[in-house]
């Protein structure tokens, strides 16, 4: 949220803060700030160290769209005293907004902060984290991340900040057919929402994944082909289950979605639309140990 005209001031000097010559092709850097061979980043992502409290992002400027370099600190100190910064190659449509308010921003120098939240506005459909996305989706040990985005006079504003790896990545190295996206995981979760990233739209309703198949991306365990089905009808008993589901004869590690319902008036064809179950079903437990059907199902592109 912001607040006032103030804040209306603030995001137009962010928005109209013109380089010199005003038609450069390049965003201004802002000073105190250069590029660090000495900082490894990822892929073709370039380091830089800048001194007290500047950012080599912080200064935007406009050819008509919203122009910066985008940065994550990587949350260390320099022997030299200064802070190093992974950076984007080239301009994006996103910069850092000094007025966007955050949770747990580092805002008294007298306290030791960590991985604080920082805020940014975007012009257009990408997300600032979408800019950090490498490698098919996995961004190499560097995970930037934001949360929802909220509009805001034009812009959209995003709180982001540097994390360790998540225990499910968007993974575009994972064959799925269409209609469905990969992820890979390094633990017994399953992906969610907050794994989309990029430049996807959110839901309320949980994802809908595959049985999982053993990862070929270093770091992950399992991989999952998923979607985001409509919200399932009221009183639907039908819910995915991994383990279970693998019972049913002819269900296939990455490819099939087990499910297992506890009630007998309805089945997964009927609560998620986009599935196709012909592979039968059989009597047991789901993972709760409660009675149920299960079955075994395919997705309709």
């Amino acid at each position: 949220m912001r607040e006032g005209w103030t804040k209306v001031a603030a995001i137009a000097a962010l928005v109209f803060s013109v380089e010199a010559g005003g038609c450069g092709g390049t965003a201004a850097v802002s000073g105190g700030c250069s590029t660090d061979p000495s900082v490894l980043c990822p892929g073709t992502f370039v380091g830089w160290s800048c001194s007290g409290p500047n950012r080599p992002d912080e200064v935007a400027s406009v050819n008509s769209a919203l122009e910066s370099v985008l940065c994550a600190s990587t949350g260390e100190t320099m022997p030299n005293g200064k802070a190093p910064y992974c950076c984007t190659n080239n301009t994006t449509t996103c910069a850092v907004d000094p007025s966007a308010i955050c949770p747990n921003q580092c805002n008294d120098p007298t306290v030791p902060c960590t991985n604080a939240l920082v805020g940014y506005s975007c012009m257009g459909t990408n997300r600032p984290d979408a800019y950090f996305q490498s490698d098919g989706g996995i961004d190499g040990g560097f995970s930037f991340n934001c949360q929802q985005g909220v509009k805001e006079y034009g812009l959209i504003e995003y709180c982001c900040g540097t994390s360790p790896i998540p225990s499910c990545a968007r993974n575009a190295a994972v064959g799925c057919g269409t209609g469905t996206l990969g992820f890979s995981c390094s633990s017994s979760s399953l992906p969610s929402e907050t794994d989309l990233g990029m430049n996807q739209s959110r839901s309320e309703v949980p994802l809908i994944c595959s049985l999982s198949a053993p990862s070929t991306t270093a770091g992950y365990t399992k991989d999952y082909c998923c979607y985001t089905p409509a919200a399932a009808p009221p009183g639907a008993t039908c819910l995915q289950d991994q383990l279970q589901g693998q019972s049913v004869p002819g269900c296939q590690a990455g490819a099939s979605f087990g499910f297992a319902c506890t009630g007998s008036q309805d089945t997964p064809d009927q609560d998620y639309p986009r599935m196709q179950c012909a592979h039968g079903s059989s009597r047991g437990t789901n993972a709760l140990g409660v009675s149920a059907t299960l079955y075994c199902c395919d997705f309709l592109p």
